[in-house]
């Protein structure tokens, strides 16, 4: 099991989490926010593993983001807006 699936659980309503974030932000906003949140992701090289724990639930939601909108449509806005 990756990361990914690890961090997914049932105490979310996953159709209201997709909702809130489609009906408030762009699908611009949203690539821009999974590179955002992914150069984030990196940007850290500390071994402590309260920083470590926390920049894997940043990666986990910049992937969530990214499963939510579409690898293609993701890819695709990110080479329209030079991400």
């Amino acid at each position: 099991m990756n990361a990914k699936n690890e961090k997914r659980s049932s105490a979310i309503d996953e159709e209201a989490f997709f909702r809130a974030i489609f009906d408030n932000l762009s699908p611009d906003a949203v690539a821009t926010a999974i590179v955002a949140l992914r150069a984030a992701a990196v940007a850290s090289n500390s071994a402590q593993d309260r920083v470590i724990s926390a920049y894997r639930g940043i990666q986990w939601l910049a992937d969530t983001l990214e499963e939510m909108m579409g690898a293609e449509q993701y890819q695709r806005l990110v080479e329209e807006l030079r991400l």
